[in-house]
C-alpha cells in the first residue's frame, strides 16, 4: 500500500511528521499537506493544507503535541511554528538559505476538527530547524 500524502509531497516527504492520536489514528504531515491515517483499515483522510509554509525537513518548523490532560479531555492538539516559505516548491538544487524562514504558528486538534487555528506568531523573526520545549 502507498500513502497518497507521500506520493503527493515529493520531494519534501523524506522525513514526514507522524503522531499517534488518542483515537488510534495517525496524523501525518509532509510539505504543506496533512492526513489522518486509519492504519487498521488502511484509509487516508485528507486534511486542508497547513497554512503559510512548508514545515518538514529541510524546511523544518518546530512542532509538538501539547500535553493530554483531564482539563482538555485528553484531546490531542499539535502545534507547528516556523518553517520555510518555498513559494514555487522546493527542488534539490535550491539554495536553502535563500528562502525566508516563517514566523507563523498554527495548531490542529485532528480528533475534534479538521480546521487549522492561527496561533500567535514567533517573536522577532521567522525560524526554521527549531525545537519546542513544553515543560522545560
Amino acid at each position: 500500500m502507498s500513502l497518497n500524502i507521500l506520493l503527493n509531497t515529493m520531494p519534501l516527504n523524506l522525513f514526514p511528521l507522524v503522531w499517534l492520536l488518542p483515537s488510534g489514528n495517525l496524523l501525518i504531515q509532509a510539505y504543506k499537506q496533512a492526513v489522518i491515517f486509519d492504519y487498521k483499515n488502511k484509509v487516508e483522510y485528507q486534511l486542508p493544507d497547513i497554512p503559510d509554509c512548508a514545515r518538514v525537513y529541510p524546511a523544518s518548523g518546530a512542532t509538538t503535541m501539547l500535553p493530554l490532560t483531564p482539563a482538555n479531555n485528553w484531546t490531542a492538539q499539535i502545534i507547528f511554528c516556523g518553517g520555510s516559505n518555498y513559494e514555487n516548491g522546493w527542488v534539490p538544487s535550491a539554495s536553502l538559505p535563500s528562502f525566508p524562514a516563517a514566523d507563523s504558528c498554527y495548531s490542529i486538534a485532528p480528533d475534534v476538527s479538521t480546521e487549522w487555528f492561527d496561533e500567535d506568531s514567533l517573536p522577532d523573526n521567522g525560524r526554521s530547524m527549531g525545537q519546542v520545549c513544553v515543560h522545560c
